[in-house]
């Protein structure tokens, strides 16, 4: 119930026009002859059509002055809709890889829903699909309208759930138990890389990964709480520059909600990232799809592969496709944790008594000579020595698995008394794994109706006063006055609005009389999907104290500057110090 999706990344083709289509490459596949023509894009003409901004390899200017630009390319970028941001970017056809030209879209659902992704319902891919592909919708209308959307593209989705622990000390302790979990595929970071970046990953301290390098699923584990943490304090720095914004200031109450921090806290996030490979492989495993037919990588086929597998549900076994998915990725390295509590790794007097109990002393002595080497030595050590065979040594590691040690415990000797100490640790893991894993949402929680969940464009989501205030208004939303001593106001249609700096100028002049404000504009609704309740204003609110947060802020920058201003409610303040004294005093 609390696995769901936490980031989705798609590749939606690009549809042939001749206003940006050009070329192409011949691709073939096994049989011979022609199998498809894969065409490039001219960035120039798509980024005049759509407005997206591009970056060059090398510009030059020709004898006449114009720049020339070469090695267009499209890098990642970035635009806000709904709760969140989307990133995306523009690809060429790659003949390598099969994909043609592209759209590459990339974002966190939950997040995109919820404002943070601690909790969330968004538990198939369909519903996580309509979310992303709305939003995307929404926050690039010109680019959506070239896409081919019966053609989409799964590059890779993550699949999270949580271990609750009792406190955040514990969690600690679980994470430092896992970080060292080594079984079957999944291989644990241990920062011998000779991929830098891969290597730098495992000098995180409150996260561990595994299969890093992997292109069929890798895992991370990490502690929830200090992620939130940094993303309150992010959330903070946006207020403060946005003070107008209702979805800033939206995103920073739900970001900082003691509940939700309290929860975060105690939480062991457990993520499964399953690339497109990965996915091909399991589906097969799981026997949704056969070696000879197997999934083609597009969205539709792997929903109606979804809805087939939910369709097998019963009572006693709910099926889930996600779910899976996580408990592939994490069945081995979570059984490894599970031991027997009363059995302290430190004792070896009680270690030996449970040998000699539950064997012939003829089959106990190899087995504590073994345990006994494997605390002077240390698991890896042992494991590459000529002591043992790999098959002994490995039936001697399941035999003190039997006995009642973890796996984890195990792996985590290295010959020192301080790691064996820290092995030694008592957390009781089994009873952490049978009630962290949460059954239920919690009563604050509110969950996402999917069915009837409607993206919105964040821009229009701003408290204001009467007056204008230090940030470009719709066009929808400002009444222009005509008037021989009113200038015209800057075109705020334009996506890239070339004037906003201008504007942003804190020694411009806003004149209240030139702009009229609806009534409407003072009392949006944030939840509301149209944006059209309104609701009385309240000056205790959060709108209106970010209008005074940001009306103290401008009075103290033009207090300390000895500078006029006109305020963002549209009054003039007049400072105590003029600029000219101030400069003497200084």
């Amino acid at each position: 119930m609390s696995v769901f999706c936490d980031f989705l990344k798609l590749a939606i083709p690009l549809r042939h026009s001749a206003a940006y289509s050009v070329g192409g490459q011949t691709t073939y596949d096994d049989k011979p002859g022609l199998c498809d023509r894969q065409w490039q894009v001219d960035l120039q003409k798509f980024s005049a059509l759509t407005g997206i901004s591009l970056r060059a390899m090398s510009v030059s200017f020709s004898d006449s002055g114009i720049p020339i630009f070469t090695g267009l390319t499209h890098r990642w970028e970035s635009r806000p809709s709904s709760s969140a941001s989307i990133g995306f970017r523009i690809c060429q056809a790659c003949p390598q890889s099969g994909l043609p030209a592209r759209l590459e879209i990339q974002c966190s659902p939950a997040t995109v829903a919820h404002i943070q992704n601690v909790l969330s319902n968004i538990t198939t891919i369909e519903d996580a699909s309509w979310i992303v592909l709305s939003s995307t919708a929404m926050a690039l209308p010109l680019v959506f309208e070239h896409l081919d959307l019966d053609s989409i593209q799964v590059l890779r989705f993550d699949v999270t759930d949580s271990i609750v622990c009792e406190n955040p000390a514990q969690a600690k302790q679980v994470l430092e138990r896992m970080r060292r979990v080594s079984r079957g595929q999944r291989k644990a970071l241990d920062g011998e890389s000779t991929d830098s970046d891969v290597a730098q990953l495992s000098g995180y301290e409150t996260s561990c990964y595994w299969g890093a390098t992997s292109e069929l699923h890798r895992g991370i584990a990490y502690l929830k709480g200090p992620e939130l943490r940094k993303k309150i304090a992010k959330a903070h720095r946006f207020a403060l520059k946005n003070p107008t914004s209702l979805v800033a200031s939206q995103r920073l109450h739900v970001l900082s909600r003691p509940a939700l921090l309290e929860l975060a806290d105690c939480m062991v996030r457990l993520e499964g990232r399953w690339l497109k490979r990965g996915v091909c492989d399991h589906l097969t495993r799981l026997g949704l799809t056969d070696e000879e037919t197997p999934w083609d990588g597009r969205l539709s086929t792997l929903i109606d592969i979804e809805r087939r597998y939910t369709a097998q549900s019963t009572d006693k076994e709910p099926k889930n496709l996600l779910s899976a998915c996580w408990d592939y990725s994490w069945h081995p390295v979570l059984t490894a944790l599970q031991g027997d509590e009363d059995l302290d790794i430190c004792d070896l007097t009680a270690i030996e008594k449970a040998i000699f109990e539950t064997r012939t002393p003829r089959q106990a002595r190899p087995l504590l000579q073994f345990f006994r080497l494997l605390c002077q030595l240390g698991f890896d050590e042992l494991s590459e020595s000529s002591d043992y065979s790999r098959s002994t040594f490995y039936r001697r590691v399941n035999d003190l698995v039997k006995l009642g040690l973890s796996r984890a415990q195990l792996q985590q000797l290295d010959g020192s008394a301080e790691r064996r100490i820290e092995a030694g640790v008592v957390i009781p893991i089994r009873q952490v794994l049978q009630v962290g894993r949460m059954t239920q949402y919690p009563a604050w929680f509110e969950p996402v109706d999917v069915e009837t969940w409607v993206p919105f464009d964040p821009s229009v989501r701003r408290a204001v006063g009467a007056m204008v205030g230090p940030l470009p208004l719709p066009v929808s939303l400002v009444a222009r006055e005509e008037g021989p001593s009113c200038d015209a106001l800057p075109d705020v249609s334009s996506p890239r609005f070339e004037k906003r700096q201008k504007i942003m100028d804190p020694e411009s002049r806003f004149t209240p009389s030139r702009v009229v404000v609806e009534p409407v504009q003072i009392g949006l609704d944030f939840m509301g999907p149209d944006h059209t309740k309104v609701r009385p204003v309240d000056p205790l609110s959060d709108f209106a104290l970010a209008i005074g947060r940001a009306r103290a802020a401008q009075v103290g920058e033009a207090d300390a500057l000895g500078i006029r201003r006109t305020l963002i409610d549209g009054s003039e303040f007049i400072p105590r110090i003029p600029r000219a004294q101030l400069q003497l005093v200084q």
